[in-house]
């Protein structure tokens, strides 16, 4: 009976989910059809240059984070080449849009264990990342957006000063390093004389920073090549996308951020932006986003050209 209630509750738990992403893109779009009229149209322009340039720098990023996450795993005893990074992250990346939260970690498990590799380790690997990436993430979009905060005309600067603190708290070397040690030891890993090197936590701090940096000058040039910006918007546009990606984030109940992350996105933008180019904007990111995603996946089937033989 005990059981019966709780895959009841679960079933009400995800179908209120899915009632919260599809009310959010109503409402996106219903604010779209609205405001269609007020887009000021003579400022629209279509740039291929800047398009492609988006495209480009998005897609280094995610070389930058899969030359990471190899990192991470040579770190703990799993070493691998680029290539099989690139698979096992790539067929994986789009796991994130099924319901229930994990089909991204469990693909990474799945293809880890075709490419012959550990997959404690590997969910070692992919717990580190995720921490990384969220941290940096918040840091940035503090740093970014100022410490006060300049989204909604609100006063963060409790809010972020105590983020900040977390931040230092969980993401330095001797934390990771416990934690690390932590994880391998309920997974049964070899951990005797093994800590997280400062050098590493160093790499990674860049590496992820440099890598949130590239996507969020990614969406400043996907806006520029439909919209006149100039480079003073860049700054904002980063912060901008990097709240809007944590606030998707912690919503665990959207697969991927969905429209939770397009909903934020919005919300941000119309205080600067009219409010039909705001959600076309947020609308445009996604489907963006979604595209090269799907480029990277395709990516990840490429073969290794087999040596001739003699």
């Amino acid at each position: 009976m005990r059981k019966w209630h709780t895959v009841r509750n679960k079933a009400w738990l995800r179908a209120l989910s899915y009632l919260i992403i599809v009310l959010v893109f109503y409402f996106l779009l219903k604010s779209l059809y609205q405001n269609w009229g007020n887009i000021a149209w003579s400022k629209l322009h279509f740039k291929l240059f800047y398009l492609l340039m988006s495209g480009t720098v998005v897609f280094l990023s995610y070389a930058i984070s899969i030359y990471s996450w190899k990192l991470v795993l040579a770190e703990i005893g799993e070493r691998v080449s680029y290539l099989q990074a690139l698979k096992i992250l790539g067929k994986s990346q789009l796991g994130k849009y099924l319901p229930g939260g994990i089909w991204m970690t469990a693909s990474r498990l799945y293809l880890a264990e075709q490419e012959g590799l550990s997959k404690s380790r590997v969910l070692l690997a992919s717990v580190v990342e995720q921490e990384y990436v969220f941290v940096t993430a918040l840091v940035l979009s503090i740093l970014f957006l100022g410490f006060h905060g300049s989204l909604l005309e609100l006063n963060l600067s409790g809010l972020n000063l105590l983020f900040l603190l977390l931040a230092l708290l969980f993401l330095n070397p001797l934390s990771l390093t416990y934690l690390l040690k932590l994880g391998m030891r309920l997974f049964r890993l070899e951990y005797q004389n093994w800590r997280f090197g400062l050098r590493l936590y160093l790499i990674l701090v860049l590496g992820y920073g440099i890598c949130w940096i590239l996507q969020g000058l990614g969406f400043f040039l996907l806006a520029k090549s439909f919209y006149d910006l100039d480079l003073g918007w860049l700054k904002t546009f980063i912060g901008i996308y990097l709240s809007s990606w944590v606030i998707g984030f912690v919503a665990i109940f959207a697969p991927g951020g969905l429209g939770i992350r397009e909903g934020s996105l919005a919300l941000f933008l119309q205080g600067s932006f009219p409010t039909g180019l705001a959600v076309s904007l947020s609308l445009l990111s996604r489907v963006w986003t979604t595209i090269l995603e799907l480029l990277l996946f395709i990516l990840a089937f490429i073969k290794k050209p087999e040596k001739p033989s003699n």
